[in-house]
């Protein structure tokens, strides 16, 4: 099975090669040369970049793929003003001129507002700005494209260099600490994907997140403590947050959560 992960960063990469360690033959891309010469000795890597007037690269990357593996991230939060839904649209016309049949797109829970109530993966997303819009309208042309396409939103995505208590400890104080979290590690990121890819689940909307009752304030405490930093919660407000469900994708992939 020839597999293409479009955008090798700090989830795609390691995931293209936990992909290749288990005999896939894989391929991926960077958006740029310079990052593609640190990687060439590591995986069969291309230069692609997807931006709002068309797709430019090495096209040769979508030649003959079985699997189409999207994870570019919107780059909403930093650009918002960016045209994801155009980027989208350009990268699944490509696959249709390739004939790509099953797409993984790694979507995010962010297509759900911050709430007091529970999503599941059947849950209907609901726009509340701009961003939630566009990251709808894309998770819609993924449906769209064919009935082979899986989306799988993942939650907050961090490991041990890469934790948010770390952010979270420079903030004058941090809001909702009753909430619950929705967090997933990456070595668990990358299972749930690969997961997908042997027992070929196609045709679903999945939730990558590792389910926990923990609230922000027990889990960041927890993960101050370990790392000698102090944290100020907000209080004396009602704490506002999603809870995102994820009992069926785990029963789906029969997959158990190793990480948090």
């Amino acid at each position: 099975m020839k597999i293409g992960v479009l955008g090798c960063g700090w989830l795609g990469l390691p995931f293209a090669l936990r992909l290749k360690e288990m005999g896939y033959d894989v391929r991926g891309t960077v958006s740029s040369e310079a990052k593609a010469l640190t990687l060439q000795d590591k995986l069969s890597i291309f230069v692609v970049k997807v931006t709002e007037t068309g797709v430019e690269g090495d096209f040769s990357f979508f030649e003959d793929l079985d699997v189409l593996v999207v994870a570019i991230p919107p780059q909403l939060r930093s650009n918002p003003k960016a045209d994801f839904i155009k980027k989208m649209e350009h990268l699944l016309a490509l696959a249709k001129r390739y004939a790509i049949e099953r797409i993984l797109y790694v979507g995010t829970i962010a297509v759900f507002p911050n709430v007091n109530q529970a999503f599941d993966e059947d849950s209907k997303p609901i726009t509340f700005d701009d961003k939630s819009n566009q990251l709808i309208a894309a998770e819609e042309l993924i449906k769209n494209y064919n009935d082979t396409t899986t989306i799988i939103r993942m939650g907050g995505l961090i490991n041990e260099e890469r934790h948010p208590v770390t952010m979270l400890a420079k903030r004058e104080s941090i809001a909702n600490p009753e909430a619950t979290i929705n967090l997933i590690h990456q070595k668990d990121a990358i299972g749930l994907l690969c997961r997908i890819i042997n027992k070929g689940i196609w045709g679903k909307v999945l939730h990558g997140v590792v389910l926990s009752d923990e609230t922000k304030r027990d889990f960041y405490s927890k993960e101050a403590k370990k790392r000698g930093l102090i944290l100020n919660f907000q209080e004396g407000h009602t704490s506002v947050g999603k809870k995102i469900l994820v009992q069926k994708t785990l029963e789906i992939l029969e997959y158990k959560p190793k990480v948090l």
